[in-house]
């Protein structure tokens, strides 16, 4: 039969793992925000890749028309807004990155949570039928002696 604390200790690790099941919700939120803040940003990098064109553009019209204007002003603005750009899209790509092996922790220990449950479980559920098991034999001992006795 289970004593006090042996019923006590699944209890127990049923509140911490509720604890940390609810902890990883508050990290899957924050992690969903970040997600939605870099959405942003690559809004605003497709928006800086428009103007990148635009100014491909206007590179192509004064190449051909030979307006007059500097020429090499404007392709080295051009180069400096691509080094931008490229810098900014690898830091994104490197923040995605990180968001995803997040997210893959984060699906881990909720199965490692939810895996630790079952366990548990199946625990109480053995816990169980070996109580049901000694109170039947013990019914069934119970059941022999007053056999035996009546039989006298």
């Amino acid at each position: 039969m289970a004593t006090g604390r042996e019923h006590s200790q699944p209890v127990v690790l049923i509140e911490r793992i509720t604890r940390e099941i609810q902890s990883l919700e508050g990290l899957v939120r924050q992690l969903s925000g970040e997600v939605r803040e870099n959405a942003v940003s690559i809004g605003a990098a497709a928006a800086d890749i428009r103007n990148l064109r635009e100014s491909v553009s206007v590179l192509s019209r004064i190449i051909k028309d030979g307006n007059g204007e500097s020429l090499v002003t404007r392709m080295s603005l051009s180069e400096a807004s691509i080094a931008d750009l490229e810098k900014h899209l690898k830091d994104m790509s490197d923040a995605i990155d990180e968001l995803e092996r997040l997210i893959s922790v984060t699906r881990a220990e909720q199965s490692a949570a939810k895996i630790e449950e079952k366990k548990i479980e199946t625990e109480r559920r053995g816990q169980r039928l070996h109580f049901w098991a000694t109170i039947i034999a013990t019914i069934a001992a119970l059941g022999t002696s007053l056999l035996a006795l009546f039989n006298k």
